[in-house]
């Protein structure tokens, strides 16, 4: 059990009691013919309510089972040694992902998503809509933040943008509520200081920001920046090792600046996966029993591979 324990607090979703269900958000779009839509005006976001819960529940946790189980996955079997040596773009990238698939299933705990919706689901979503003359929602990624009565929804243009804009979101949310948790006073100040570290490492110290490990992976797929591609000159310097995921929670993983970026974002990305594993371990600790979308999911996955 880490200090993170008393986060579980503030879970919206309660990821030892889901069962099995075929689908994940966007099937839960197909499937539903009883929710209805509203424009909030206040928020000046789209509202749905008139819904089940309990299946918009399974579904958040399907989804959240698998990017879970991607984040482990994008990692494991990683010759690090090999790889940053030879090969340090493709494993940038594959950090990234690793990072980018954490962040989805832990924005889901705490009630939100960032999920892809197509025109079908648009046109869906139109039919059901009361209030025409506000509907501009298109095909692409929509951030939805759920309550216990309502979802609402709010359209992003780009699909990474929206990831790490919601799960700073979260992080913020959790900052806000640390006096609420069942904790010491010394526990709180350390839960405080874990949020703000993996603020700092999503905007590289800048706690307002929060896409920089989005933009140096960009920078590295499509610019070729950073000389990590052939011909690089990185190859006799670059000291950092990545440790296998298994390790990763027993990592030293605090925030400072490195002033060598390639190295700045392989240590950014590790606070944010320690921060994910640590996470998903209390929760489990938190109760005996595990739903069975979990038990025969990430928490096999992890435990036969990774523990």
């Amino acid at each position: 059990m880490s200090s993170l324990m008393p986060i579980t607090e503030l879970a919206f979703l309660d990821i030892l009691n889901t069962n099995f269900t075929k689908g994940g958000l966007s099937s839960w779009l197909d499937k539903n013919n009883t929710f209805l839509l509203r424009y909030n005006t206040t928020q000046k976001s789209f509202e749905i309510s008139h819904f089940d819960k309990s299946e918009l529940l399974y579904a958040i946790a399907y989804d959240c089972n698998r990017f879970a189980m991607a984040a482990v996955e994008s990692l494991e079997y990683f010759n690090t040694k090999t790889i940053l040596e030879q090969g340090i773009p493709w494993s940038i990238i594959r950090v990234y992902y690793s990072t980018y698939f954490a962040a989805h299933a832990i924005i889901r705990i705490f009630g939100r998503s960032s999920t892809y919706i197509n025109q079908k689901q648009v046109r869906k979503l139109k039919d059901r809509n009361l209030d025409n003359q506000h509907f501009n929602i298109q095909k692409g990624t929509c951030s939805f933040s759920f309550t216990e009565d309502n979802i609402s929804i709010a359209h992003y243009d780009n699909s990474h943008k929206a990831l790490w804009n919601d799960f700073h979101s979260t992080l913020v949310y959790i900052k806000q509520n640390i006096e609420k948790m069942t904790a010491s006073s010394s526990i709180k100040l350390k839960i405080m200081e874990e949020i703000e570290n993996v603020q700092k490492a999503i905007g590289n110290g800048d706690i307002t920001y929060s896409s920089w490990l989005s933009d140096f992976r960009n920078a590295v797929n499509y610019q070729h920046s950073h000389e990590v591609w052939y011909p690089t000159r990185l190859k006799n310097r670059f000291e950092f090792i990545y440790p296998k995921i298994k390790y990763i929670k027993n990592t030293n993983c605090t925030f400072y600046n490195t002033n060598d970026n390639v190295i700045q974002f392989f240590k950014n990305s590790l606070i944010v996966l320690r921060f994910f594993l640590l996470l998903f371990e209390d929760l489990k600790i938190k109760n005996n029993t595990i739903g069975k979308l979990f038990k025969h999911g990430y928490y096999k996955f992890f435990l036969e591979n990774c523990a």
